[in-house]
């Protein structure tokens, strides 16, 4: 029922809600909104919060909310001297469910080994646009191989760059492009996660390919051909002992090992458990010694 100060030419219905002239009702997905004119005109209004900003719904109110479209989810927001991650968003219905994810993959990073000096060097933002697509396929050949999904990298870096600052990006899937129990893929500088894996170490997992070049350690069931180069955290020849440190690592990291089996076969792997070894629920969150220090640190020396 309206008040005695509206009449018609001051409101509108829209299904099942009364409108005051000036409000309206956001579509997220596509960043229009419908906005309440009077005389139960509703008006479509795209772009309505101007360039660089997005309508957001509020909860008991039908006032637009216009916020920033890159959104601040870790750190201190300078992306002068931040190395700056950028997460997109592909097939989310709503800004909150998309924020709720990237609060997640934040919460996951916290959970590491990094420590707060190290992720004191990185931005998080959420890029709030539900209206792109970036999967391509499955099984896509590389020059290294076949990877088990692929998307448009070239799209999602320059986006996240232009819109950002993004110096890198993880592209966040609601679950719409499973493939089995794959959680995430990664390359160098991208990473492309389903919703489902945000519950484990996942996102740190890939960002250890993506930001700091990190190998897996689990076990690609194959041995490595003659000329394979080992990666950061593995090793091409084994010690006398599991827990006495590979050749590799002897003179700088006296405290690790030699364990067997570091992705592929005939190759090691500091620590018989870390975050770069197989994902789940009782997955290691974190990262070994040499992933840590010729990993991360070699990347994340060049940010404050």
């Amino acid at each position: 029922m309206q008040s005695p100060t509206q009449t018609v030419s001051d409101t509108c219905r829209a299904g099942s809600k009364t409108l005051v002239k000036g409000e309206g009702i956001c579509d997220e997905r596509t960043n229009a909104v419908n906005l309440c004119e009077g005389n139960n005109q509703m008006v479509a209004k795209q772009n309505y919060c101007g360039t660089g900003r997005v309508c957001r719904n509020q909860t008991n109110s039908n006032q637009i909310k216009c916020e920033a479209v890159c959104q601040l989810r870790m750190g201190t927001g300078d992306i002068q001297t931040k190395a700056d991650l950028v997460a997109l968003a592909e097939d989310y219905k709503s800004h909150d469910e998309f924020i709720t994810a990237v609060d997640k993959g934040v919460m996951a990073l916290t959970k590491t080994n990094l420590g707060p000096e190290r992720l004191g060097k990185i931005n998080v933002w959420a890029l709030l646009d539900l209206n792109q697509s970036y999967f391509q396929g499955f099984n896509c050949p590389t020059p290294k191989g076949s990877l088990v999904a692929c998307w448009n990298y070239a799209k999602a870096a320059q986006y996240a760059l232009s819109t950002c600052g993004g110096d890198i990006h993880l592209i966040l899937n609601n679950d719409t492009h499973r493939i089995g129990s794959v959680g995430g893929i990664a390359i160098w500088g991208s990473a492309y996660i389903y919703n489902f894996a945000f519950d484990y170490p996942t996102v740190p997992h890939e960002l250890g390919h993506a930001m700091a070049g990190l190998s897996d350690e689990y076990s690609f069931g194959i041995a490595a051909l003659p000329g394979t180069k080992e990666g950061i955290n593995c090793a091409p020849l084994g010690s006398s002992s599991q827990t006495t440190p590979c050749p590799k690592w002897a003179a700088r990291f006296p405290n690790t090992g030699c364990y067997p089996r570091c992705g592929y076969t005939n190759f090691f792997r500091p620590m018989q458990k870390s975050i770069m070894d197989r994902g789940g629920a009782n997955a290691s969150y974190d990262f070994n010694e040499p992933s840590l220090v010729d990993g991360w640190d070699e990347v994340l020396k060049y940010f404050n």
